[in-house]
């Protein structure tokens, strides 16, 4: 018997004594984790880390051609992708001539995220 939500589990007689997400929590939980598991956008969101670190030297972020080079990917997967992590808030745009910039939201599940990847290859082993 798979439950994934509270309501799931109620209907299926279930007692517990924990507390359980919202099923938009639990939502919001998957959406975020299946954007940011995928190993391109992973690696995007990797990169613009570093040039958020580097922003003396990349003041506007990168355009969706330096991404694309650096990864490398076509242009369009870059465009596909970077539209999946805009939708999401995960990154910001701006257009400077006719270029468009992204370069890492503050969002504090991006956080959250930098510590899980942290953790993880501290216990390699896991």
């Amino acid at each position: 018997m798979e439950v994934r939500t509270v309501k799931e589990l109620e209907r299926k007689g279930g007692k517990y004594g924990f507390l359980l997400r919202s099923e938009q929590a639990d939502r919001a939980i998957e959406r975020f984790l299946a954007i940011t598991g995928h190993p391109t956008r992973r690696a995007i969101l990797e990169l613009l880390a570093y040039v958020k670190k580097e922003s003396a030297r990349f003041p506007y972020g990168l355009s969706t051609s330096d991404i694309a080079q650096q990864l490398p990917l076509s242009l369009s997967a870059t465009s596909e992708h970077m539209r999946v992590l805009s939708k999401e808030r995960l990154v910001r745009s701006h257009k400077k001539g006719s270029s468009v910039y992204y370069s890492l939201a503050d969002d504090p599940r991006l956080q959250a995220f930098w510590h899980l990847l942290h953790v993880l290859e501290l216990n390699k082993h896991l």
